[in-house]
């Protein structure tokens, strides 16, 4: 985070970070191309929600013979070995931050075991065939591909039960310290207010677990690292206590937002990294966390400008792809 009259760094330090709506909606062409010119990369939450559907067929597919992988969620999957792989989210946070020692390790393996899948769902017709190989982790056991669809459902619904808890509890919160009409029309103060409470509780945990670092010291570096995911989360639950009128016992939390609200943590206000999404409803979510935060900055008298941004796909090859359409000869 830094104020308005700091440099903008290069802009080949730019990273662009494409969630599943934005893989699926680009050309591999296009992806690799953009990949050849600018850090693009890819979060493991967005290989999973894809490897989630690897045994099934889509739409038109319905007449594949049972056994065939589906071309269409093979080609999805496969677009995203063109992208820089990043750490888990979680993981990547915490490291950010100088917690690397409280994350459990094997959140650190998905960029190195995720990319082995590649080259076995490239070489393999049948779900038959992909199940038959393997994988290596980093300290060297060997372990089967199969059931990975199934495997990754199952991470991701825990994943979906952690977010639902997580907003659910700050729902609650909202209502307790707000009441509903109030939080239906919070201040840009209050907006971020609540955002820095969640982070020093991180923070705190952090402190527990480390020993070395106080929650003082990492009070700044978690509220950078979390706000976009905190703010995120914040405008969400505000608009499922709105559809609920208030009543928790009504909250319909959409598991599906959890994909965006995990691939914000990638999301440093430091750090210039833009998300690429086709979800209008990401995007707003996350446009009205980085405006409440500037507005209260303002308010302060102290402007912060969060390198944070978010766009379409559109927008992204306006971005990253050469003027003359060369794209389609790459």
């Amino acid at each position: 985070m830094n104020t308005q009259n700091d440099n903008e760094p290069a802009i080949d330090s730019i990273t662009y970070i494409l969630d599943t709506s934005s893989v699926r909606g680009l050309r591999a062409d296009d992806v690799r191309l953009a990949s050849s010119r600018f850090d693009v990369a890819v979060s493991p939450i967005t290989v999973f929600e894809f490897l989630c559907h690897i045994d099934e067929r889509g739409k038109k597919e319905r007449g594949l013979p049972n056994d065939v992988l589906s071309p269409l969620h093979k080609a999805n999957l496969l677009k995203c070995r063109s992208l820089r792989l990043l750490d888990d989210p979680y993981a990547e946070q915490a490291d950010d931050v100088g917690a690397r020692a409280v994350v459990n390790p094997t959140r650190f393996e998905d960029r190195l075991v995720l990319p082995q899948l590649f080259p076995a769902i490239e070489s393999s017709t049948s779900i038959e065939e992909f199940y038959s190989q393997q994988v290596r982790y980093p300290h060297g056991a060997v372990a089967d591909i199969r059931d990975t669809a199934e495997r990754a459902r199952n991470l991701l619904k825990e994943e979906e039960k952690r977010y639902r808890h997580h907003v659910i509890k700050w729902c609650r919160l909202m209502l307790k310290e707000f009441g509903f009409e109030r939080s239906q029309g919070f201040s840009p103060e209050e907006f971020v207010r609540f955002a820095a409470h969640a982070a020093s509780g991180l923070a705190r945990h952090y402190a527990d677990g480390l020993g070395s670092l106080s929650q003082e010291e990492l009070s700044g570096p978690v509220f950078s690292a979390t706000y976009n995911n905190t703010g995120y989360g914040i405008v969400r639950a505000l608009e499922y206590l709105r559809k609920a009128n208030g009543d928790i016992d009504r909250l319909n939390v959409d598991g599906n937002d959890m994909e965006d609200s995990a691939i914000c943590l990638h999301l440093d206000l430091t750090k210039h990294r833009i998300l690429v999404t086709n979800d209008g409803g990401t995007r707003s979510a996350l446009s009205s966390a980085l405006e409440n935060l500037r507005g209260a900055s303002e308010s302060l008298g102290t402007p912060v400008v969060a390198f944070t941004k978010v766009m379409n796909t559109e927008e992204f090859k306006e971005a990253v792809l050469p003027a003359d359409g060369s794209s389609s000869a790459y």
